[in-house]
This record gives structure tokens, C-alpha cells and sequence, in this order.
């Protein structure tokens, strides 16, 4: 299947022939198909023309997506197929087939001469290549075969993540001090298999969680990156020992409802997955204060099976000698010049910075790299003693003395957004906000001079991870808040954003300087104007901006709000919510009668989300995982406005769910796992009282797999943890002049 690029000159399929084998029906062509160059492909990978007949082919890969991703994307070709008229039209994908999931596909094409014979699903292209194995030979990559490779195409994005992720941990690994914070940490981990490591900023949450990794991966452990549960999901294959690092789980500043909404239904799932199998650990990273934030605002959250794998890292807790040892190794590691490394030395300058009371590894970190000394210009003795005296002041300098106008535009633009953002949506948030800072920029103009400001930040402000961009360190983002409320720009930056992401952002400053309803009408009309231009730009789905528009209502109350709000209602009752919106729609079914709405469209908008969720239940019940059906069930009998609407839709749920449910237990990797899925579903079964089609067979079959797999696998040694070692709790003034003595002698 060749798609969206579609490189070839042509495809050959062979004369149409049928033929059953194994069952199934398999139809090829002796014909030339025309294939065209990169571009809009207007419904067409692949056509035949013959007088009146005409035969187009559309190649969807969509294999990380998804079921619920290729019916959305095929609904909207249906009105391409339409205007193209084909006298037969087939469908190629990489997405598994049942066929359920063909009925579907022909159901969401109505103007496409669809049969069930020309939907090709995985199944059909394995089949397809083992009878033409020239294909196979010809194209390297099909017969790449192994399942590490395989894997490693499937998510390149994650591999791509953790590939550099150990790139910088090999990097950390030699200014690393052994503390008892890897002793206790160490021990919450092997014991629940999941570690969360919270602390406040700075205090080396992060380097904790990468030290963890580096032990395990040293182990045979293999290592993963991601940056959300669904990736945590995808990469938690059975049968191999698989650790998972997930670095600032909640957000790195603020709490959003984004990530409460995103994290909120997915993490206790996968928890539950994770102390199922002895595989797996996982580590999670988070500042205190955000933690504490989503416990309060969801319940699950603030479970027992959160707080007990929690470690807390304090500064506090770092020794003296410790803080010694981190100084000593940031210096002998460091890119500074002899002449600065004897300015630290002189008249003990070091021992004053071991002993300070805001002595910090992230300040350590960043006042010894080259990237920080060059980009303030400063002398290296004045800035330490600056920044230890007062920690805000150190983006202070840099920002408003050493950084271009188009630099701070370029930072405040990635402020607009909650984490790592690609180059192109970055440079549309920077063309917006350099704007709005009075300094708009031609279109002529505008890739030279982003290009130019990334250039001048990359290393020492943000970093650049698969063509995404991102604040190299959180505390850049904690100055640029700062800077936004006290300089005054917020109102000049709301009234240029255009983006649900840009506007969300700004609503989070805005409401955390304001959290108490103000009547100020110049406000409302900022922020309604703003709710226009978001709505114009259509970007966002439906959901996260009905939560956004209703938030800004409870703090304004204008009638122009609560309007496109309806607006937004009435879009979500005539287009329905995609199977990729459970956790969105579960929060806004949880939500939505916590507004400050009048009665009447408060009940409207709670029928519309209500039915709206049943009827995604419904249709997507056989594609979604077991956790996001219950999430729905959930959010449907516990918020939702009709009792009778939330049966109907779970028992037709469980209709199609149970006929594919070996599908949902295809990465089970261990009993216990397998055990806590059938509670969980007798539990749902019951508690429903539900009597259609039993599941007790498929389990039981699946479980007999599982006992033969561990009999045949056997005892597999552990994780052992690593080295132990302890520092002096105290060190004398001696001592500490001994350990740098020798610090220049030793980096020469």
C-alpha cells in the first residue's frame, strides 16, 4: 500500500481472478494503475480509466490510529467519491478488518459502489504479499520483518524520544551524586512496579527519574519515553521487561484541565495494568504543587494506589557532602574557561555556594553550562551571586539585556502552548504575538527571522526534539508568566491569538492572576472577540472549546458568551463526537452542570452531551479499549442526565465489545493481568445486568494460553537495583577544600 506519497510510477495489480483460500476471498488485476506525485490526491492514491468505467483506489495506513480514526477520515471522502463517480472503488488499509468494522466502512461511504471484497484490510495485504513475494523483495522495508523492528516503525516517535532521552542521560551520568533519594525511590519501585516523583521545581525530580532508567536500562530493561498514557499503553508489550519514563506527567507549570481531562481516565487503568505484570515499571515525574492541584479536582487522582507509590524529593534532603559533590561535578564537567573556573575557586567563592540557602541542582545546572555564560554576556562569580541571592533573577538578565525583540516573541509564542510544539504551528504563534508586541513581521520576512530567533535560543532556552520545539527548562516558563502579568501583555496577546491552544493558554494566565469574577466589561469584550476569532479559526474540537467558552462564562456571564456556546451545542447534536473524544466527552459529562449556566440551557446542553456520548459508545464500542467503556459508563450513569439513555447505550456497548474481546486481551502478559480485566468486566456485566453473549470462553482460553506461556517462560531474574553507596553526612570546611584542590588539575 502506497500512501499519501505514493513514489511509484505505477502499480500493477494482477487479471481479476477470484480465489478462496483459507476462506477467504482474494481479487487481483492485470492492469496498470496511474499513481501520482506528492499533493492533494482529491480521493485518488490509485486510478484506472476505461471509456465510462473508472476503478480509484484509496491507500489509508492510519496503523497507530486506528479504527475510530479511518471511519472519521473516510466519512469525509465520501464527498470527494461523490463528485468522482467511480464505477468501483476500493478501500486499502493497514488497519485490522473484522467484519463489523467493514460494515461500518461501507456505511460511512454511502456515494462509494463499496462491497466487502474491496475493503483490504492487514490481514488482506499479509495474504496479498506471501502469494507475490517479488513485492516482498523489491521493497526492503516489507520484509524488515522482526518484531523489534517492526515496533520501532510502528512508533518511531517514542524510539526517536527515548534515543535522545539516553543521549542526554549518558551525558548526566558522571555529574551524578549518589544520594539516599535512589535507595528510597528505588525500593517504592521495585515493590509496586510504579514510582511518582514529585518535589518542588529544581530539586532534581527529573535527574532522580533518569538515574532510574539508566539503572534499569544498564539491567536489560528496555527503556521508553513517552509523553502520554496512550503511548504508555502502545509500548506495554508482554514478555519482555519494559521500563516507561514519563517526565512531568501533569504539565510543567500549570495545572490544566487538558491534562486533568487526559490523565485523569487513562492513568488508573494503566496502573492497574502495571502491577498486573512484573514486566513492567513505570516512572512519573511532577511538581508537588500541580499534584496536589489534580487531587482536588478528581477523586481518582487522589486514589490510594497514587499516593502510596509517591516519593517526595526535597531539597532539604541533600547533605552537604552531596551538595559538594553536584557543585564539584558540574564544574569538572562544565565547557567554562580556566580563568572562570578560578573565580568559583578563589577565597572559598564555592564553599559560600554549597552552603546557600537557595542552593538548588537546576540553578547549579544552568550557572555552570557554557550555553547560560554565553548568552548573558556576564561575569561568571557576579552572575552565581546574583541569581543565589535572588533565584527569579535568573532568566531576568538574559531575557530583557541579551535576548533579541524576535527571540522574547519567539519564547512568549512557545509560552502560548502547554508543551513541545511543531516548528510550523510556532512560527504561525510567533508571526501572531510578534504582532501583537508592535513589531509585526512581513510575510517575506517571517521564516528568516524565526528562523534566525530559534537559532539564537537553541541550547540555552529551548530545544529542538523531532521537529518540536520546547523550553529546554521549566523554569523559563515560570519567568515568562511572570513576565506576561507584570509587563501587562496579556491583553495586547488575547487580542491577536486565533488558536483553542493559544486562547486556552492565555485563559490559564489570566484566571490564575484573576481567579474571582471582576465586572469589567472592557475584559469581557477582549475575551469575546477573542472567543470569535477561535471559533472562526475552527481549530480545537467541539468539546475543548465548549469547556473553554464555558469557563470564560462563569467568570463573565455575558449573553454573547453563553450564545456560541449554544452555537457549539447545537454543532456537537448534529455531527456527534468521534471515538477519539472519550476523555473529553466523560469530562464534559462530569462538568458540564458545574457551570454557572441559567437552568434551561444548562439541561439543553447536558441532553445534547449526554445523548451525544451514548450514541459514540454505541458506535465505536468494538474499536475502544476496555478502559475507555468504562470511563463512558462511567460518566454516563454517575453524570448523565438520562438513566434509560446510559443502559441502552452500555448493553449495546457490551453487544459489540464481547464479540472482539479477544482482540482487547491480544497484550495480556500475565495472569494477574488477565484476572483483573475479567473482575472488571464481570463487575461492568453485573452491575448492568446485562445477559447478552457470555465472555466466560474467550477468557478462559486466553488464560490457558498465558499458564503454557509462563510454564514454558519460567522464573526470569528481577530488577536487582543499583549501586548504594552512601556519602558523609557532614563534611567539614577541610574537607570540602580538599575535594576542589585539585579541581583544575584534574579537568586539564
Amino acid at each position: 500500500v502506497r500512501a499519501p506519497h505514493r513514489p511509484l510510477a505505477g502499480c500493477i495489480l494482477h487479471d481479476r481472478r477470484e480465489s478462496r483460500q483459507a476462506g477467504r476471498q482474494q481479487t487481483f488485476f492485470r492492469v496498470l494503475l496511474e499513481s501520482f506525485g506528492p499533493g492533494r490526491d482529491r480521493g485518488i492514491d490509485c486510478r484506472y480509466s476505461h471509456g465510462r468505467h473508472s476503478l480509484i483506489v484509496q491507500a489509508k495506513h492510519y496503523l497507530r490510529s486506528g479504527k475510530s480514526k479511518l471511519l472519521t477520515t473516510l466519512k469525509s471522502e465520501d464527498a470527494k467519491v461523490a463528485k468522482l463517480s467511480p464505477s468501483r472503488y476500493i478501500v486499502a488499509t493497514s488497519v485490522s478488518m473484522t467484519g463489523d468494522l467493514k460494515s461500518k466502512i461501507i456505511a460511512a461511504m454511502p456515494s462509494a459502489p463499496l462491497t466487502v471484497a474491496d475493503i483490504i484490510g492487514l490481514e488482506d495485504i499479509n495474504g496479498l504479499l506471501s502469494k507475490h513475494p517479488e513485492i516482498e523483495k523489491n521493497h526492503f522495508k516489507l520484509w524488515l520483518s522482526s518484531a523489534a523492528i517492526i515496533e520501532r516503525m510502528l512508533h518511531s516517535g517514542i524510539y526517536n524520544r527515548t534515543d535522545t532521552e539516553m543521549d542526554l542521560i549518558r551525558k548526566m551520568v558522571p555529574k551524578f551524586v549518589q544520594n539516599d533519594s535512589v535507595k528510597e525511590a528505588e525500593n517504592i519501585l521495585s515493590s509496586s512496579g510504579t514510582l511518582i516523583i514529585s518535589g518542588h521545581p529544581g530539586v532534581g525530580k527529573t535527574t532522580l527519574g533518569r538515574m532510574l532508567v539508566w539503572l534499569h536500562a544498564s539491567q536489560g530493561w528496555k527503556i521508553f519515553v513517552v509523553d502520554d498514557i496512550a503511548e504508555a499503553f502502545e509500548v506495554s508489550n508482554p514478555g519482555e521487561k519494559r521500563l516507561i519514563f514519563f517526565d512531568d506527567f501533569l504539565g510543567q507549570v500549570q495545572l490544566s484541565a487538558d491534562h486533568v481531562r487526559g490523565i485523569d481516565q487513562r492513568l488508573p487503568p494503566f496502573l492497574e495494568r502495571v502491577n498486573a505484570n512484573k514486566d513492567l515499571r513505570f516512572i512519573l515525574t511532577t511538581r508537588e504543587y500541580i499534584l496536589s492541584q489534580a487531587e482536588l479536582l478528581s477523586r481518582r487522582l487522589a486514589s490510594r494506589s497514587m499516593t502510596s507509590n509517591r516519593y517526595v524529593l526535597n531539597v532539604g534532603a541533600y547533605t552537604r557532602a552531596v551538595r559538594a559533590r553536584i557543585l564539584y561535578n558540574h564544574l569538572h564537567f562544565s565547557g567554562l574557561s580556566n580563568d572562570q573556573l578560578a573565580d568559583i575557586l578563589e577565597s572559598d567563592f564555592y564553599i559560600k555556594i554549597i552552603d546557600h540557602k537557595n542552593f538548588n541542582p537546576r540553578l547549579i545546572e544552568l550557572l555552570t553550562s557554557e550555553e547560560y555564560s554565553s548568552l548573558t554576556g556576564e561575569n561568571l562569580k557576579a552572575a552565581i551571586e546574583r541569581v543565589l541571592a535572588n533565584p527569579d533573577e535568573l532568566w531576568e538578565r538574559p531575557y530583557r539585556d541579551h535576548i533579541s525583540a524576535d527571540g522574547r516573541a519567539l519564547m512568549l509564542a512557545l509560552l502560548l502552548h502547554n508543551d513541545a510544539v511543531p516548528l510550523k504551528v510556532l512560527r504561525s504563534s510567533f508571526e501572531r504575538v510578534a504582532k501583537a508586541l508592535g513589531q509585526a513581521i512581513p510575510e517575506a520576512q517571517l521564516q528568516a527571522r524565526f528562523a534566525a530567533a530559534l537559532k539564537q535560543l537553541e541550547g540555552s532556552v529551548v530545544a529542538i526534539i523531532e521537529r518540536k520545539v520546547r523550553f529546554s527548562n521549566p523554569g523559563v516558563r515560570d519567568f515568562l508568566l511572570s513576565v506576561v502579568i507584570e509587563d501587562g501583555m496579556l491583553a495586547s496577546i488575547v487580542a491577536h491569538v486565533e488558536t483553542y491552544g493559544e486562547l486556552n493558554q492565555c485563559w490559564l494566565i489570566y484566571i490564575g492572576q484573576k481567579p474571582e469574577p471582576i465586572a469589567n466589561d472592557d475584559d469581557a469584550a477582549l475575551w469575546m472577540k477573542a472567543v470569535e476569532r477561535m471559533e472562526h479559526s475552527d481549530l480545537g474540537d467541539l468539546l475543548e472549546r465548549l469547556e473553554l467558552l464555558l469557563n470564560i462564562f462563569d467568570h463573565f456571564a455575558t449573553d454573547g458568551l453563553l450564545g456560541v456556546a449554544l452555537q457549539i451545542g447545537k454543532r456537537i447534536e448534529d455531527e456527534g463526537i468521534d471515538g477519539t473524544q472519550v476523555r473529553e466527552a466523560a469530562w464534559a459529562l462530569e462538568n458540564i452542570t458545574m457551570h454557572a449556566l441559567p437552568l434551561r440551557k444548562q439541561d439543553y446542553l447536558h441532553q445534547i452531551i449526554t445523548v451525544a456520548t451514548a450514541d459514540m459508545l454505541k458506535t465505536y464500542a468494538s474499536e475502544l479499549p476496555f478502559e475507555d467503556i468504562q470511563a463512558l459508563d462511567e460518566a454516563l450513569y454517575s453524570y448523565g442526565s438520562d438513566p434509560e439513555i446510559a443502559k441502552n447505550a452500555v448493553h449495546a456497548a457490551l453487544d459489540s465489545f464481547i464479540p472482539v474481546i479477544d482482540s482487547e486481551m491480544s497484550n495480556f502478559g500475565s495472569l494477574n493481568e488477565l484476572d483483573e480485566f475479567e473482575e472488571n468486566l464481570k463487575n461492568l456485566i453485573e452491575k448492568r445486568r446485562y445477559f447478552g453473549k457470555s465472555p466466560a470462553r474467550n477468557i478462559e482460553l486466553k488464560r490457558e494460553r498465558l499458564l503454557e506461556d509462563e510454564s514454558n517462560r519460567g522464573e526470569e531474574e528481577g530488577y536487582s537495583g543499583g549501586h548504594r553507596g552512601s556519602a558523609m553526612s557532614n563534611m567539614s570546611d577541610d574537607h570540602i577544600r580538599s575535594m576542589f584542590q585539585d579541581l583544575s588539575a584534574s579537568r586539564g
